[in-house]
């Protein structure tokens, strides 16, 4: 019975801390030179060709509690906040926390929309 509680306890604050707030960040990752050789199947493989060579582009939601929510791939040459409101849309949140490449007028109204408060040092 009182591990049955405990979980039910869990679930809870768990719960209650993942809705609070969301970190948004960006990293790019090398692709192997080698990487066209792999036959393509008509869908887009998020592999794109910057100054540094073949590269992909990884865009990450965080919640509170360190657990990514959502991930999307696209290209090395793109820009990070041309992603930024699929990464938070449909999640509720009371804050959003991003680095200055989010700092952007319209990201800011897509966060600030449902009452949420935009964080950008």
């Amino acid at each position: 019975m009182r591990y049955s509680v405990f979980i039910f306890t869990n679930k809870t604050v768990n719960n209650a801390l993942d809705s609070y707030k969301l970190f948004i960040n960006v990293t790019i990752v090398r692709t192997h030179q080698h990487r066209a050789g792999a036959p393509k199947n008509g869908a887009d493989q998020a592999i794109g060709c910057s100054r540094g060579g073949p590269s992909t582009t990884i865009h990450a939601c965080i919640n509170a509690l360190g657990n990514p929510t959502r991930l999307i791939l696209t290209p090395g040459q793109m820009a990070d906040v041309t992603k930024g409101a699929a990464l938070i849309e449909v999640i509720s949140t009371d804050a959003v926390i991003a680095d200055r490449d989010y700092d952007c007028d319209q990201f800011v109204k897509t966060i600030q929309a449902p009452s949420a408060q935009a964080i950008i040092p």
